[in-house]
């Protein structure tokens, strides 16, 4: 019986813990006018043996979106945003949409501007704590997202540092955040 009990006060514990973290994630962000910094993204395709490496730049303003910039290994840019979705930049400054993103808008901005509603409707998730951080450990509730994606950890201290997608196909997209500069409104 005490150990029923204990494990009952554990799991409840160990809830609030995660809803206490996801609330921490989301009112950070909410308080989040802009970040910038560098990135560096590691595509590990099942296939090959070594990964495909770029590095470049992000700007997140809350009223424009995120602008995605790869440096190396080829030049390239991505606008993320509300209105737009999201869009290739060229190098003449002509925008073409990508169709079918949609939901990657979204969980992409959800996650810079602390609105969770849609990575709280499409995953569940799972708070985990690791070494001086935490991580969201997420997982498709869909069958549709299931066929592609096996899981995505989502690993920060004050902010995201580091996602990681895994996807059914044995691929893996890891991406680091660094360099970080927060600017926060009055808390």
């Amino acid at each position: 019986m005490k150990c029923a009990i204990f494990l009952m006060l554990s799991i409840i514990s160990y809830s609030s813990y995660a809803a206490n973290a996801l609330d921490q994630l989301a009112n950070s962000a909410k308080n989040t006018n802009s970040i910038s910094g560098k990135f560096t993204q590691s595509r590990h395709i099942a296939v090959l043996s070594i990964p495909i490496r770029s590095s470049g730049e992000f700007h997140y303003q809350r009223q424009n979106g995120l602008i995605w910039k790869v440096n190396q290994p080829v030049e390239s840019t991505l606008e993320v945003s509300y209105n737009n979705g999201l869009r290739m930049i060229d190098d003449k400054g002509n925008t073409n949409p990508i169709s079918g993103t949609e939901l990657l808008t979204q969980l992409f901005l959800g996650i810079f501007s602390g609105n969770l509603t849609t990575l709280l409707d499409t995953f569940n998730i799972e708070e985990r704590e690791i070494e001086k951080s935490w991580q969201l450990h997420l997982t498709p509730k869909s069958d549709v997202l299931r066929q592609h994606i096996n899981y995505i950890d989502i690993t920060g201290q004050h902010s995201v540092n580091f996602i990681s997608v895994q996807e059914t196909n044995g691929d893996r997209n890891e991406i680091y955040l660094i360099d970080q500069k927060i600017k926060r409104s009055a808390e």
